[in-house]
């Protein structure tokens, strides 16, 4: 039996005198089980699109958790999933969603949304100055004459291909609007302006 310091931190151990209801081998193979079998880590996790979509059912905010499974071949693939904070209605039944399902929703939003392009950063400015300077130099393309940039079409490539910064700050260039994920959809509802 082991000796259990109750209540914690107050200097006084008592030796158990109950009967475990399972043995400690049981106890270490099960723990163990659970832990090889999926973690789940969202603590100092930066994420792409927390605090950017509101509940379409209880109207709470949307977090995000990462889910490491361990395939039989010991290897771990993640996934990260977004769904209801249930700040505003503990018992809400709006499911999670994974994060690649949420790109390809956004994708499909983007021709909808108003894009607030003087919202876009000089960083992305740049990157796509970049960008048509590196194509240019590829297919040796003399013509300097400015090229028309479509920013939905770039809203779009940042979507897939760019960092969590990046997409967040992306997303919060959608104006006019508010993005609602509700039973695993999203989608864009516009703010009703009264004038």
């Amino acid at each position: 039996m082991d000796i259990l310091n109750i209540p914690k931190g107050n200097g006084k151990w008592y030796k158990g005198q109950h009967e475990p209801i399972i043995t400690k081998e049981v106890f270490e193979k099960i723990r163990e089980k659970i832990s090889s079998e999926c973690d789940y880590r969202s603590n100092n996790k930066e994420f792409a699109f927390t605090n950017l979509f509101t509940c379409g059912l209880c109207n709470s905010g949307i977090s995000a958790r990462e889910k490491i499974k361990k395939l039989k071949n010991g290897k771990p693939l993640s996934y990260i999933y977004y769904g209801c904070t249930k700040s505003k209605d503990k018992n809400c039944k709006n499911g999670y969603v994974r994060e690649d399902l949420i790109i390809k929703q956004l994708i499909e939003i983007v021709d909808k949304v108003r894009i607030d392009e003087k919202m876009i950063s000089d960083k992305l400015k740049l990157e796509i100055n970049r960008f048509n300077s590196f194509y240019r130099l590829i297919y040796k393309d003399d013509n300097k004459d400015k090229k028309e940039i479509n920013i939905k079409d770039y809203v779009k490539h940042v979507l897939v291909n760019g960092s969590v910064d990046e997409k967040r700050e992306i997303v919060r260039c959608f104006s006019g609007g508010k993005i609602v994920l509700e039973n695993k959809i999203l989608s864009y509802q516009q703010y009703d302006y009264v004038r």
